[in-house]
């Protein structure tokens, strides 16, 4: 069967997204997530869609402004500081 290269792009795209929803769906209604290297929140926001109740915590090195408000933000340079929270204190880690 021959495929478009439209064809190839839109599945590529599709799939990763479904494992990622899938993932997602996986976690407990009230679960804590670390979201690293979360940037402007994006997978926060579809994490945050899907389960309302969860914890969702960002690292980055941005400032906070450009964080999502629900997100419990701390800005850290992971390539000269240590992640700030303790060993287990997440049910996931997204990035």
């Amino acid at each position: 069967m021959i495929h478009s290269v439209r064809d190839l792009i839109i599945r590529d795209l599709i799939k990763p997204r479904r494992i990622t929803d899938r993932f997602l769906a996986s976690l407990g209604s009230h679960s804590r997530v670390l979201d690293l290297g979360c940037g402007s929140g994006i997978r926060s926001s579809l994490l945050k869609q899907i389960h309302p109740n969860s914890e969702i915590y960002g690292v980055d090195r941005i400032e906070r402004e450009r964080v999502p408000h629900f997100v419990i933000y701390k800005k850290v340079d992971l390539d000269v500081e240590p992640l700030p929270y303790p060993y287990g204190f997440f049910d996931a880690i997204i990035f």
